[in-house]
């Protein structure tokens, strides 16, 4: 797993929400069954990009960033599964952890009580509304987007 430090703090986070869902396709079913690995059709699908909420400011992606690195028990939540699952666009590697609604909202409460990201509690209750299942956490790999500017 990645560290908190890895993630690249002159670049955009971004916060989201994703549906479980189970793959009914029959290929994949097919694979799950020789591979005897019935997880395999699960699948998270994120709630559309409009709900996405990305932190801009590198003043406040600093603040947010140091406060999880600082924080013991966010600190070792986030890492417990910080990686690299996909890459944006451009083809730069992001970071991205990942945990159930309901962790989230008490890190979101957190967050609020510091004074870091009070606007969070909003898409928090349409992401529930919507029938979010778990919470995701993307920022940029140091090493990757250092230096360039995200898309507009």
């Amino acid at each position: 797993m990645s560290k908190i430090s890895q993630i690249d703090r002159n670049m955009p986070l971004t916060f989201y929400a994703c549906v479980s869902e189970v793959v009914a396709d029959p290929v994949m079913v097919a694979l799950a069954d020789q591979l005897q690995m019935p997880h395999l059709l699960n699948c998270d699908v994120p709630l559309p990009p409009a709900s996405q909420v990305e932190v801009r400011d590198q003043a406040t992606v600093e603040l947010v960033l140091g406060w999880l690195q600082q924080n013991q028990r966010w600190c070792a939540r986030i890492e417990s599964t910080l990686q690299c699952m996909a890459n944006d666009s451009d083809g730069r590697p992001l970071l991205t952890a990942f945990m159930p609604i309901d962790e989230f909202a008490m890190l979101v409460e957190d967050l609020v009580i510091e004074g870091l990201l009070p606007d969070l509690h909003l898409p928090l209750a349409e992401w529930r509304a919507k029938g979010a299942t778990n919470f995701y956490i993307d920022g940029y790999r140091l090493d990757a987007g250092h230096g360039r500017q995200p898309k507009n």
